[in-house]
């Protein structure tokens, strides 16, 4: 099976943390005590500016093992400091963003279960404060997407791209490069799962476009990723974003109609 673009599971880092966390459950405990107590006692002190420094703190050191490629004590960082966040300014913007960083680097991490339930718990928030930055917001889509591709969730995966579609288009228009190259993402998707006439029409879509810019070339200056990549920004800021994504071009987008007929006539000649 071919992985996803964006390789959200390293095999060797989820084996290490599992067999880390098996062999020091006794430490894990303590540490939660530990950060319940930190918790309580901020709480009982009523001084908030204790709290936002202890917090920083935290998100100082997160930030300094995810740039170490150590996700797994990054992620125990930001755990900690999401928890007291979340007791003391649940709506405010720093939680968002500091939830948003721990579900990604459990992406890096390959956890999957934790990121998943974390991204939709981000995505939750930021719909109830109401104040949400619609393209942080896509990033998790972008994720879960990727994290659905590889778990041959299609629909799921279908649904996060649609709603990639609709923030992109909102925000930077219809001929775009993260449209297109989103739309392009979606219609191999719909090819998936069979639905053809829908992924044809998409695929077409991108091959005008795609015709229309060889045509009359346009200065661009986006890169060949459109990867979830690790930025080095500030600790109380989003550590994450989508990488530019290129258009598709011209060959690209007649390899995959040409794909997606060879796979369609397969599936009659099976019916």
């Amino acid at each position: 099976m071919k992985l996803p673009e964006y390789k959200i599971v390293d095999f060797v880092r989820e084996q290490n943390y599992f067999d880390r966390s098996q062999a020091s459950t006794s430490v894990v405990c303590k540490a939660q005590k530990n950060d319940e107590k930190t918790t309580y006692n901020l709480k009982q002190s009523s001084c908030k500016g204790n709290a936002y420094s202890y917090v920083t703190t935290l998100n100082n050191w997160a930030l300094y093992h995810a740039k170490q490629g150590n996700f797994f004590e990054a992620s125990h960082l930001l755990k900690r400091s999401y928890g007291i966040r979340k007791a003391f300014w649940l709506y405010h913007p720093t939680t968002v963003v500091t939830l948003s960083n721990l579900a990604l680097v459990y992406n890096f991490s390959g956890l999957l279960r934790e990121a998943e339930i974390t991204s939709l718990e981000a995505i939750d928030l930021m719909e109830r404060t109401k104040s949400a930055d619609y393209l942080h917001a896509a990033l998790h889509f972008f994720a879960l997407a990727s994290l659905y591709k590889y778990q041959r969730r299609y629909k799921e995966e279908e649904s996060s791209y649609r709603a990639i579609l609709f923030v992109y288009e909102s925000h930077y228009g219809a001929n775009d490069a993260h449209v297109i190259g989103t739309k392009a993402r979606l219609a191999n998707c719909l090819t998936g799962q069979k639905k053809f006439s829908e992924a044809e029409q998409l695929y077409y879509d991108i091959l005008a476009e795609a015709c229309q810019r060889e045509n009359n070339p346009i200065e661009d200056s986006s890169e060949a990723q459109g990867n979830v990549v690790l930025q080095t920004l500030e600790a109380d800021k989003l550590w994450f974003k989508v990488s530019n994504i290129l258009y598709p071009t011209v060959a690209e987008t007649i390899k995959k109609l040409t794909d997606l007929y060879a796979y369609r006539d397969d599936y009659n000649l099976v019916l």
